[in-house]
């Protein structure tokens, strides 16, 4: 009797096993590595654009954005603190995100200026850290900003020649694996690179874009017109 019931249970021991380790192994692994890992992705440095003669018209340049891991925060009212007065955001809205225990990885605030950046790094604050991004940035101000266009937050063309070219110019994006231990501590991090986007010259000149758009505002002023269109050509 006793071998019959030791037989059993090791027969259903061993089906058990068989299920988790063949049925739901998937599963398991997908959930272990969710667990395990935390991906970032890293937005592409963006083409440049060139004017004719190969003056730069927009650019990209690499700023910091601020991200804590709520695992790791010791002390979330003080760090909401600290972090409101140097971002500008909300103490309540840094709270909030700084409480996401569900949450292994959440933005601060994306893009900050380098005084903000330098500030914040000053501060030292456990389970806050930054990661480098990409921004677009237009050298000559708003010189041909009609023409160029803009890009939104996540570095996507929105308008112009930077919606009408964004497959070309916007590259490939990167990203960047956190490991974590089974206290969520981070403790290594795999990267791959993001790859630029590919350069792009237009047809406008810079010098005579300037000229033009000059006289288009002092004859705006003279006569209040409500719109003025100016051709210009190589005659």
């Amino acid at each position: 009797m006793l071998v019959a019931v030791m037989g059993l249970w090791g027969t259903a021991i061993g089906a058990r096993l068989y299920f988790l380790q063949v049925h739901e192994s998937a599963q398991f692994r997908e959930r272990a590595t969710k667990q395990q890992q935390q991906t970032l992705d890293i937005s592409p440095p963006r083409g440049r654009i060139y004017d004719r003669n190969e003056s730069e018209l927009a650019a990209s340049i690499t700023v910091k954005s601020v991200f804590a891991v709520p695992s790791e925060v010791q002390n979330v009212e003080n760090t909401a603190r600290v972090l409101s007065s140097i971002t500008g955001l909300s103490r309540s809205e840094i709270t909030g995100k700084l409480k996401a225990a569900d949450r292994r990885f959440v933005y601060i605030k994306r893009k900050v200026s380098s005084e903000e950046a330098s500030s914040i790094e000053e501060a030292d604050l456990n389970g806050i850290h930054f990661e480098d991004e990409s921004q677009r940035f237009y050298p000559n101000g708003e010189l041909a900003s009609q023409v160029l266009g803009y890009v939104g937050l996540d570095e996507q063309g929105l308008g112009g020649i930077e919606n009408k070219y964004n497959s070309i110019i916007e590259g490939k994006e990167g990203k960047v694996v956190y490991l974590t231990d089974a206290r969520r501590k981070s403790f290594n991090q795999i990267a791959q690179p993001a790859q630029p986007g590919a350069n792009l010259v237009i047809t406008i000149d810079k010098n005579i874009q300037h000229f033009v758009e000059q006289e288009v505002r002092d004859a705006v002023e003279r006569t209040r017109a409500k719109g003025i269109y100016v051709i210009v050509m190589d005659s």
